[in-house]
């Protein structure tokens, strides 16, 4: 593969591979039967349902409801934070929205009316990390709930981002920042030709 090829996805029709899920599903169940044998008070009272079981655990792994990205959480020296994206991993060139919970670490209250800034950045030439970088950043903004702030990133660029927070209580503390790495998908296609 060559340095900085382009790389694309073509969605395909799912194989149907009856032979391996029923062996998939026969391995299920005689998990199931082992576990059942090993855990006190439990019993298989039906030859088939464990295979009943099997598939109904199935069937329930297959729910195509859209799921919401689950937060980051993180400490600081005095805060603890929720940190949930709008969307994860992000994609290039689009607003991604973050709501950030922050909370005393020690009586776990929620902060209000803090002031701090969401930021990230980017090299722009991967050998030299400390050269010129793109970057994104804005305010928090503190919302309708107790303890919330909201910020907007846009990452340009996709590739691997460097995301810090910095966040106080009022003026008269000192600003603690969190760091952790956001990996950015490539921008998607526009809909207009």
């Amino acid at each position: 593969m060559e340095h900085a090829q382009e790389v694309t996805w073509e969605p395909t029709k799912p194989r149907l591979r009856p032979l391996r899920l029923l062996l998939s599903w026969a391995i299920a169940a005689a998990t199931l039967y082992v576990a059942a044998a090993l855990v006190p008070g439990v019993t298989l009272e039906e030859p088939g349902s464990a295979f009943v079981v099997a598939a109904a655990v199935a069937i329930t792994a297959c729910d195509k409801a859209p799921r919401k990205p689950r937060p980051l959480r993180q400490m600081s020296m005095t805060y603890s934070y929720t940190i949930s994206p709008d969307q994860a991993p992000p994609s290039a060139r689009e607003d991604i929205r973050y709501t950030i919970q922050v909370f005393d670490r020690k009586t776990r209250q929620p902060i209000e009316h803090g002031e701090g800034q969401l930021f990230a950045g980017k090299p722009i030439e991967e050998g030299a990390p400390t050269g010129p970088q793109s970057k994104t950043w804005d305010g928090l903004e503190y919302g309708p709930e107790v303890g919330t702030y909201r910020a907007k990133l846009n990452f340009v660029v996709p590739g691997l981002w460097a995301v810090a927070l910095r966040f106080r209580r009022d003026s008269l503390h000192p600003l603690e920042r969190i760091d952790w790495m956001q990996d950015v998908l490539n921008e998607k296609p526009s809909a207009i030709p």
